[in-house]
């Protein structure tokens, strides 16, 4: 359908072609979007990015030497001279304004049971980009982008992989200048919670802000929970030996440490979350607070009249992202907070 950009329909219709001819898409107008490959959609979404924001600019994707069992070979950034650029790679997407430090790198909710991370447009985070932020997300081992052999390489005994994949992107963005530790946070909800959580107990040093999103940070007593049997295949079981030591490895609020100096962090859950039960932000958030000697603030943001996310309504669901941007400035130094 036309672009809601406030003009009118052939006008719209018009901006969309051009658009479209941009990425190099055609004959996409009169065809049902699950009747287009995941290249055409994405080129689809690089459309609308380019539709609402003139001044970016589309690259190519370069091909990605891609091995599941090995580290990640990220491919080289492109630094814009004087406009915003949109770079997709095949292991990293992000948006790169020049002079911006302040990166959010993302893994979303579906880094587990061989899900892939889709290609999306969010309105919400023009925000985030507004303010000079960066948009950074990663494609870890356990999704489904390359097929199953992408995802057994990140699941059960194969699980840190997903955490340690995250890492490196963490480590790229940082190598190559585009950020630094004091402005980088990551961000992980849902099975991501055993990446986000893993990563900040591994690696507390590279973030600035973590961002817990109704996250499984008990690994070990997921499986007792509602909806733990249902995940026993994907993550393991504590009454196999081997399974145990895995679910061990990936349990965050078992890797903890007293004294260790993590960076801030806010744990955002809905008390009726059928999925992942909101006690297992509650204990982590407990013992992060317990066990820091940052200073940096743990903090637990509760929504009595939400769940997982995925009924909240409209407000709820740009209160928590106001929450989690302010929080985020707060804590890389962009903004103050009210006295």
């Amino acid at each position: 359908g036309p672009l809601n950009l406030g003009m009118g329909r052939a006008e719209a219709r018009r901006v969309a072609a051009e658009c479209l001819a941009r990425v190099d898409l055609v004959d996409v107008e009169d065809r049902a979007p699950h009747h287009l490959s995941f290249g055409e959609r994405k080129r689809v979404c690089l459309a609308g990015v380019l539709a609402c924001r003139p001044s970016v600019l589309v690259l190519d994707e370069p091909t990605a030497n891609l091995d599941p069992r090995g580290r990640r070979r990220f491919m080289e950034l492109i630094r814009g001279l004087t406009a915003t650029k949109l770079i997709a790679t095949h292991d990293l997407e992000m948006v790169l304004e020049l002079c911006n430090r302040t990166v959010l790198l993302d893994s979303g909710r579906v880094v587990a049971n061989g899900l892939s991370r889709n290609v999306q447009y969010i309105p919400t985070m023009i925000a985030w980009l507004e303010r000079g932020g960066v948009y950074a997300v990663a494609h870890v081992r356990g999704g489904g982008e390359y097929g199953e052999e992408w995802h057994k390489a990140g699941q059960k005994q194969t699980k840190p992989n997903t955490w340690k994949d995250f890492i490196s992107c963490a480590e790229y963005l940082i190598a190559k200048g585009y950020t630094s530790p004091a402005r980088l946070a990551g961000q992980g909800g849902s099975a991501g919670g055993i990446l986000i959580g893993r990563a900040v107990t591994e690696r507390p040093d590279l973030f600035a802000a973590g961002l817990f999103d109704v996250g499984c940070l008990d690994a070990l007593r997921m499986e007792t929970t509602m909806n733990g049997v249902p995940n026993i295949p994907e993550f393991g079981t504590v009454r196999n030996a081997d399974e145990f030591k895995a679910l061990l490895e990936m349990s965050a609020y078992h890797h903890v440490k007293d004294g260790a100096k993590y960076p801030a962090v806010m744990l955002s859950h809905g008390v009726n979350d059928p999925r992942v039960e909101p006690w297992m932000s509650a204990k982590m958030c407990a013992r992060l607070q317990a066990a820091t000697a940052s200073g940096k603030p743990v903090l637990f943001r509760v929504d009595y009249h939400a769940g997982h996310g995925i009924g909240s309504t409209k407000a709820q669901l740009q209160e928590s992202t106001a929450d989690k941007f302010v929080f985020m400035l707060w804590q890389m130094g962009v903004i103050k907070p009210l006295p």
